[in-house]
């Protein structure tokens, strides 16, 4: 299966799962007059483990149906997210050889520690985006608009602040939000891929240097007993 299909299969596998979800929650969690709006950020949260703690089942039910839930849900989207990183990472990967190849012409090196960068600067390009929606839209101060996608990107998830949770009223920032997450979460993800591919890169390297030791003590140990004949 290439993979553009299989991420797609996946994507509407975790978009029917969180349609679900939001469904039995606003069903079941009755007493908190949960919105959908309300109930499609606990379904994001759930899914990629950020919990803020500001939407939880209250309801035994509820938390019985958020357990396996989760479980299903939890490792169905850290398998989109790898899938939709794989592809950024690609992306990356072409750009940089089709710029190096046409403008500098050159064959790219160090493609991995150049990926690696270019993720860092996307990471750091969607916190300060985010940050700027917070400021515009909450009057946050920007400081605490990069704290809050720093702590979301890193799925730390304090709670501390929300950037949606004084929006309720706007449904499109409620729903927009935690596609924005999930982006920043994908961004993430081709980045540790990138640092993983530069640790692979390392440890060839390593490698193919402690073999070069190997084969040169082999010949100056050949070369000494030749001597000694």
């Amino acid at each position: 299966m290439k993979r553009w299909v299989k991420t797609t299969v996946v994507a509407l596998l975790v978009f029917v799962l969180v349609v679900i979800g939001m469904l039995v929650f606003v069903a079941v969690e009755k007493e908190q007059k949960l919105t959908y709006g309300d109930s499609f950020d606990l379904c994001m949260q759930t899914i990629t483990t950020i919990g803020f703690g500001n939407h939880y089942p209250h309801t035994a039910g509820g938390r019985v149906f958020c357990i396996f839930f989760a479980i299903i849900g939890i490792p169905l989207n850290f398998y989109l997210l790898k899938l939709v990183g794989q592809h950024i990472l690609d992306g990356e990967k072409h750009l940089i050889t089709k710029l190096e190849s046409r403008v500098f012409h050159r064959n790219p090196r160090y493609l991995h520690e150049k990926c690696l960068l270019a993720g860092i600067l996307l990471i750091m390009t969607l916190v300060f985006i985010g940050a700027g929606i917070q400021v515009s839209n909450s009057g946050w101060k920007f400081i605490d608009g990069v704290w809050a996608y720093v702590i979301i990107f890193t799925t730390v998830g304090f709670g501390d602040l929300i950037p949606h949770h004084d929006q309720k009223s706007k449904l499109n920032m409620v729903l927009f939000l935690p596609l924005y997450y999930t982006l920043g979460l994908c961004v993430v993800s081709s980045t540790v891929q990138a640092a993983l591919g530069v640790v692979d890169s390392v440890k060839a390297v390593k490698s193919m240097f402690g073999y070069r030791e190997v084969v040169n003590e082999r010949e100056e140990g050949t070369g000494d007993q030749d001597g000694q004949l």
